[in-house]
């Protein structure tokens, strides 16, 4: 073997060692950072390593090699999600977790009781006094106000609700539901044109009671809403208190507006 060969791959051998870190092969072409389409970050051109340096201050690096303004993901809690999973606004996913047993989770990421942990019970026009029938703590003066009463069991959580005396049309399809929206325990009383056709020219007073299990006993914050489907502006809030589940029982007054002929001995 030749001087000169021999030295060749001497040197050869210190390159492939890391001892010339800029190596160059014979006939390579470098590129600039341009011409990689290259910011910031290390790269190569199969030459060897370009340097294309850090970002301006107030920017990252991206794996592509772009420099971008640092973002900060959403949380959670910026969110108003309890659970499911979200785009945390930087690329990424948000976790917010799942929801307690008996739960489930909404489209709005809040964690709701199921239909099958509750039971709805509506009066037919006049409440269920003018047919003969009761609700729990019944009023001294049905027609004197609405009132909300409530009920609640301990050794089963479960809680009952009562809105005695609602002001509505003759001619609809009545229901009541609950859902949890964060802390709050959301009722929701709808009242549809009867067989989603339409409506009597005539007003009658109805109850709503609903009857829902797996409430812990504690102090809770509730909302009571009417959803009149055929209304521009379907959904009112009828009253937002908070009940302490320890006393047992009790009652909220909602409206004291005399209702006139549509309520009264039938």
């Amino acid at each position: 073997m030749s001087r000169l060969l021999l030295i060749m791959v001497f040197s050869l051998g210190f390159l492939s060692c890391g001892n010339f870190v800029d190596y160059v092969p014979p006939g390579c072409e470098r590129m600039t950072c341009e011409q990689l389409g290259k910011e910031c970050g290390t790269w190569n051109d199969l030459c060897g390593e370009v340097d294309c340096g850090g970002c301006p201050s107030g920017e990252t690096c991206r794996a592509d090699g772009q420099c971008v303004t640092q973002c900060e993901p959403t949380t959670c809690q910026q969110l108003g999600a309890q659970c499911g999973l979200w785009d945390d606004g930087c690329g990424g996913q948000l976790d917010c977790g799942g929801c307690p047993l008996g739960e489930a989770c909404d489209i709005g990421g809040h964690c709701t009781v199921t239909p099958s942990d509750q039971e709805d019970r509506i009066s037919g026009c006049g409440g269920f006094e003018s047919a003969g029938g009761t609700i729990f703590n019944p009023p001294a003066d049905y027609c004197a106000a609405e009132v909300l009463h409530w009920f609640y069991e301990p050794d089963s959580q479960t809680l009952k609700i009562a809105d005695a005396r609602t002001l509505l049309n003759c001619c609809g399809d009545h229901s009541m539901t609950m859902i949890r929206e964060g802390e709050v325990y959301v009722f929701t009383e709808r009242d549809a044109p009867e067989g989603g056709w339409g409506r009597c020219a005539c007003m009658c007073v109805y109850d709503y009671t609903i009857t829902v299990h797996g409430i812990p006993e504690e102090l809770i914050t509730i909302r009571i809403e009417l959803d009149v489907t055929d209304n521009q502006n379907p959904v009112e809030t009828v009253l937002e208190t908070q009940l302490d589940l320890t006393l047992g029982s009790g009652f909220e007054i909602i409206d004291e507006t005399d209702v006139g002929p549509w309520c009264g001995e039938y």
